[in-house]
């Protein structure tokens, strides 16, 4: 709903907004009341709470999730249903696969035409930014063409989804909270993963245009967070809202850091 803007440089393709991050979701409707713009204030939020076709996706393809998250997703599952919503599951889900492949061509591309235009970059960025950089030059622009198309073809994969699901409902991360100097786990659920592997579930969403809220599941006395996220097709942000104000109703213990 609200695309980069104001100087941010274009290094994703056009998967970059600008998503609020708010401690409800009344603070979340309140920022996107401020920076919507037209399209936002012309949506319709009624009926969020209404009965809606809900599809729980416990994981994508054969990507691992750790046992604790499955667990609680599942329940928000269940809770979901005892609302009145039509809640089926969905044990794999292999339809957002080629973000995989997508991902890096457009980012790794992007970032280093981004380089390219500022004299020693490469002196003031990590090593870690510096080999995407580099591995975005080997690739060419049949490869640029290429993921554009399968970006496409996605999107038409995700619109007939659609006409038969209102709402995906996914973990928002795969692993639980990792120590801090780490920059990501390196197993879940006893798997070896790479620097992305916690992150599977939400990229698509990205890549699509399409609007999608982490909430946080009801989780027990002193455990650390674990989140969900709903997503919707495109341009009904404000209905998620709306329903994701329902949800969080629903579960009324409001949420509380643990430490």
């Amino acid at each position: 709903m609200v695309p980069r803007s104001g100087g941010f440089p274009v290094i994703l393709h056009d998967f970059e907004v600008a998503g609020p991050i708010a401690r409800n979701v009344a603070d979340c409707i309140l920022a996107m009341n401020a920076i919507g713009g037209p399209r936002w204030w012309r949506s319709d939020g009624e009926g969020g709470a209404a009965s809606l076709r809900i599809l729980h996706i416990a994981a994508f393809g054969d990507e691992p999730v750790d046992a604790g998250i499955r667990a609680a997703i599942a329940d928000v599952a269940a809770r979901l249903a005892s609302m009145g919503h039509h809640v089926r599951r969905a044990p794999r889900f292999d339809l957002a696969r080629p973000v995989g492949d997508i991902w890096p061509v457009i980012s790794c591309v992007g970032l280093h035409g981004l380089l390219s235009q500022h004299k020693d970059a490469e002196s003031k960025i990590g090593p870690e930014i510096a080999e995407l950089a580099q591995r975005g030059a080997e690739y060419s622009a049949a490869d640029y063409a290429a993921a554009l198309a399968a970006i496409e073809a996605l999107r038409k994969s995700f619109d007939a989804l659609f006409a038969d699901v209102d709402v995906l409902l996914t973990p928002a991360t795969a692993a639980m909270p990792w120590p801090a100097e780490d920059t990501h786990p390196p197993q879940i659920a006893g798997q070896q993963v790479g620097p992305r592997g916690h992150a599977v579930f939400t990229p698509f969403a990205n890549v699509l245009g399409l609007p999608a809220i982490s909430l946080p599941c009801p989780v027990g006395q002193g455990q650390l967070p674990i989140g969900f996220q709903l997503c919707m097709p495109k341009d009904r942000d404000a209905e998620l809202l709306a329903f994701a104000v329902a949800c969080e109703r629903q579960f009324a213990k409001p949420f509380a850091w643990p430490f």
